[in-house]
């Protein structure tokens, strides 16, 4: 379960992320440093889930409406709105910074709800961390090695005030 004490984060920063998911596969395509905290999220918003972890649980967990599905306007003979669903999203994640440095085990999850969801977060972090949920679909994962090799990674981390050694 994600921890309430949230003392262990860096207070006034977060990193945002852009990423590109395709196939099962996640590319970073744009990394910031942003100077703003984080208000935690008290309600599902939709059934598209980002799992932020560190060490044995999540940190942060989000939600948003699912980013593979696009709808519109009717085209011409359609009598509704037009619904497809794409192979590939874009997706921007929020992630916490912990105030000592990155841990190793640091990743996000990306799910896709295949059911119904709880309404509050705090009920979806149980979900979550119940290995068993056949409710969520795992469409991808990035992890640290990955967020590395991001030519912004070591710049950022010194932002934050880690030390340069400990980003590459």
């Amino acid at each position: 379960m994600m921890q309430d004490d949230k003392s262990y984060l860096i207070s006034g920063k977060h990193l945002r992320l852009t990423l590109q998911i395709e196939k099962n596969e996640t590319t970073i395509q744009d990394m910031n440093l942003i100077n703003e905290s984080l208000v935690e999220p008290e309600h599902v918003v939709g059934p598209f889930i980002m799992n932020i972890v560190f060490g044995n649980g999540p940190v942060w967990v989000d939600t948003m409406q699912d980013p593979f599905v696009h709808r519109g306007i009717p085209r011409r003979g359609e009598h509704e709105h037009h619904y497809e669903i794409k192979d590939s999203a874009t997706v921007v994640a929020r992630v916490p910074i912990p105030s000592k440095s990155m841990p190793d085990d640091f990743h996000i999850d990306f799910y896709r709800a295949r059911g119904p969801l709880p309404e509050e977060v705090h009920e979806l972090e149980s979900l979550l961390c119940s290995k068993k949920s056949n409710v969520l679909e795992h469409l991808s994962t990035v992890n640290l090695p990955t967020l590395k090799k991001h030519p912004e990674w070591g710049s950022i981390m010194q932002q934050a005030g880690f030390n340069p050694r400990d980003s590459i």
